[in-house]
């Protein structure tokens, strides 16, 4: 029988855990780590832990100061990245295992495409020395994503992963990523999120009911094509967690930093193929996958395929799915880990 397989994707929002072979994580948790806020009374602070591991519903900004682990595909700090790899390899009750062992698992990581070869031999150092683990394989992500899209038959093709504070175009042939290649931009999630906060100001609530409101919003944003005249109307949307905010123009305007005129995604993927070899630049046109919370915005598909088409003249081109998928990255960990040569391997 095959051994079980620890899928982890560590997000710079989200950290989702699974197993190998299953369709969804069976853990979603912020990838923030919280600290005591030293400015409270002694007596008071000795009923709180020092470090805190939110979840989504229970967050406390009062008490504790939370700062991201990894931020534009680096760890922001090791330190609390480690309290939440120890927390899903050895307490988390959703990642037990079945049997009554308590040794670690094997473990699939997902990498960042940006992230520097010194820090990549420190986590597999750590995971191994620290965390004890007896197997680890570490793929990039935008690989990850094609074996989600495509179920592992599709190996080659270019991939877009806008997560939440960089965007990334990946060229990816016979399942290896061409890294001279990859190309990014510091445009994510975050940047909508701050765009939005500036033009509606949100009450003080929860980092996860401020996160949840500001997805509720981003659903309501819509890309059109350039030069589009934008209806006058406003929009009422109701959020979760009661209050009532009424979308103008910005629904339109915000979007658009995606596809601007020198940093714009367009532009990445011509300054990418340009670094590929000619023969494979039609293949890969033809296998386009788009991945992450933005490119899940209404219109975000065509206002692609628009703009690739004024750059791209020559060559075809296909969009894999619609983006509508979340959890890419890990369902392409679960498929590729269940795979008998990866098991093998």
């Amino acid at each position: 029988s095959r051994e079980q397989i620890l899928v982890i994707d560590h997000g710079g929002q989200v950290i989702r855990a699974g197993f190998a072979g299953e369709k969804e994580p069976r853990l979603e948790r912020p990838s923030y780590v919280g600290r005591l806020r030293t400015k409270l009374a002694t007596t008071f602070l000795a009923f709180y832990n020092d470090v805190h591991l939110p979840t989504p519903n229970d967050y406390n900004r009062k008490l504790y100061s939370y700062s991201r682990t990894l931020y534009r595909g680096q760890i922001a700090s090791f330190e609390d990245a480690d309290l939440l790899w120890k927390q899903l390899l050895h307490s988390e009750p959703l990642l037990r295992k079945e049997s009554s062992s308590k040794k670690p698992l094997p473990v699939l990581f997902s990498e960042s495409v940006l992230i520097t070869p010194t820090l990549r031999e420190k986590i597999v150092k750590h995971f191994f020395e620290h965390l004890r683990v007896p197997k680890l394989a570490i793929k990039p992500q935008e690989v990850l994503v094609l074996y989600g899209a495509t179920g592992g038959a599709q190996k080659t093709g270019l991939v877009i992963n806008s997560g939440a504070h960089t965007t990334q175009v990946a060229p990816i042939y016979e399942g290896s990523l061409i890294h001279h290649a990859v190309r990014h931009n510091n445009i994510g999630g975050q940047a909508l999120s701050l765009a939005l906060g500036e033009a509606y100001k949100i009450d003080e609530v929860s980092w996860w009911q401020e996160f949840e409101a500001n997805e509720e919003l981003k659903d309501r944003l819509e890309l059109r094509r350039r030069g589009a005249v934008h209806p006058s109307d406003k929009l009422e949307v109701r959020l979760k967690y009661g209050k009532l905010i009424e979308l103008g123009h910005e629904r339109f305007r915000i979007p658009e930093i995606f596809f601007g005129k020198e940093d714009g995604i367009q532009h990445l993927v011509v300054s990418a193929l340009e670094s590929c070899d000619v023969g494979m630049r039609k293949e890969l046109l033809s296998n386009i996958v788009i991945n992450g919370g933005n490119t899940r915005i209404q219109g975000f598909k065509q206002r692609l395929i628009d703009e690739l088409k004024e750059v791209v003249r020559h060559h075809s081109i296909h969009i894999i799915g619609d983006g509508s998928k979340q959890d890419l990255t890990w369902l392409g960990g679960s498929v590729f880990a269940s795979l008998p040569a990866s098991q093998d391997s």
